[in-house]
């Protein structure tokens, strides 16, 4: 979670804290996700960033994120567009990279994410990781 300060209407400055990891698309929260951010907001977080792990859990992220905004007509969810490491192995330049761009093209994707490299237990191989990783390095 990251704590900063940002102007508001009045020129004052107000804390504003950022969850910038939460995985609303894990099954554990499917059923009940509202309340959970609900809760978050209630205890003073502002802003969340769902993270897309693959194609599916980015879509899903982006989905929840705009069914939020919809419901409350309050912007307090966003999402990353990403395959993490361990799933380099699965990526399709030319699919995966289409997907996407399409994704980062919403206007509640703000972020390239889940990516890098994770040789802890290398369910992808190295190999596979870095060439999946400079391919992300294209999409604007």
């Amino acid at each position: 979670m990251t704590t900063t300060s940002l102007p508001d209407t009045n020129n004052m400055m107000k804390e504003v804290v950022v969850d910038i990891g939460i995985n609303l698309t894990n099954k554990a929260f499917k059923s009940h996700w509202r309340e959970v951010v609900q809760r978050a907001i209630d205890s003073g977080v502002t802003r969340m960033l769902l993270t897309g792990t693959c194609i599916k859990t980015s879509k899903e992220s982006l989905q929840i994120a705009q069914d939020w905004l919809d419901e409350t007509k309050t912007p307090n969810l966003y999402a990353t567009v990403g395959i993490h490491p361990h799933d380099a192995k699965t990526f399709d330049d030319t699919t995966s990279t289409k997907e996407m761009r399409e994704m980062l093209q919403h206007p509640l994707a703000v972020a390239v994410g889940e990516c890098g490299l994770d040789y802890n237990r290398n369910f992808s191989t190295p190999d596979d990781q870095h060439m999946h990783f400079v391919s992300r390095l294209s999409l604007q």
